[in-house]
C-alpha cells in the first residue's frame, strides 16, 4: 500500500509540474528590421529586431541558420551578420527562434540585399551659381501679398 501511494505521488507530481510549467512565448518579429536593407558587398553589421516574446535564449536565424545573439529585451534583440551572407544581390527569410518548452519560430520578416536605384541629379555648374547668386534682373517683378485680418 505504501508503495502504491508513493507511486500515486509521483504520478501526481509529475503532472502537477507539467501543468503548471511556465511555458516559454512565440515570439514575434515586428517590421522594419533595422536595418531593413543592404547593398550587396556590405561589410559586417548588426542587424536589430524589434518584436515581442524574446527570452534570453532566442535566437536569429538568417535564412534557417541561427547568428550569434544578444539578447537585449523581451522586446529587442541583436545579432552580427557575416559579410558572406550579403555578398550577392536578393532576400534573406529572418525569423526568431525561441527553445521550449512553449517557444517556438516566429513569423518570417524579409531582409532585402539590393542595389540602390541610382540618383539622377548633377551638381550645378559655376556658371549656374553665379546666376543664382546674383540679383534680379530689372525685368523681374517681384509681387508681394498683403493678408488683412478683420
Amino acid at each position: 500500500m505504501k508503495n502504491f501511494r508513493f507511486a500515486c505521488c509521483l504520478v501526481l507530481s509529475s503532472v502537477a509540474s507539467t501543468c503548471f510549467a511556465q511555458s516559454n512565448p512565440v515570439p514575434f518579429v515586428d517590421q522594419p528590421l533595422v536595418p531593413a536593407a543592404v547593398t550587396p558587398g556590405a561589410p559586417a553589421f548588426t542587424l536589430t529586431i524589434h518584436g515581442a516574446g524574446f527570452i534570453s535564449g532566442s535566437t536569429i536565424d538568417w535564412n534557417g541558420a541561427p547568428l550569434a545573439t544578444t539578447f537585449v529585451s523581451a522586446g529587442k534583440l541583436t545579432a552580427v551578420v557575416p559579410a558572406t551572407n550579403v555578398s550577392a544581390p536578393g532576400a534573406a527569410n529572418i525569423t526568431v527562434v525561441s527553445p521550449g518548452p512553449g517557444g517556438g519560430s516566429s513569423n518570417p520578416a524579409l531582409f532585402t540585399i539590393t542595389t540602390p536605384p541610382p540618383i539622377l541629379c548633377s551638381a550645378p555648374s559655376q556658371s549656374q551659381e553665379a546666376r543664382h547668386r546674383s540679383a534680379p534682373s530689372p525685368r523681374t517683378s517681384i509681387t508681394m501679398a498683403f493678408l488683412i485680418w478683420q
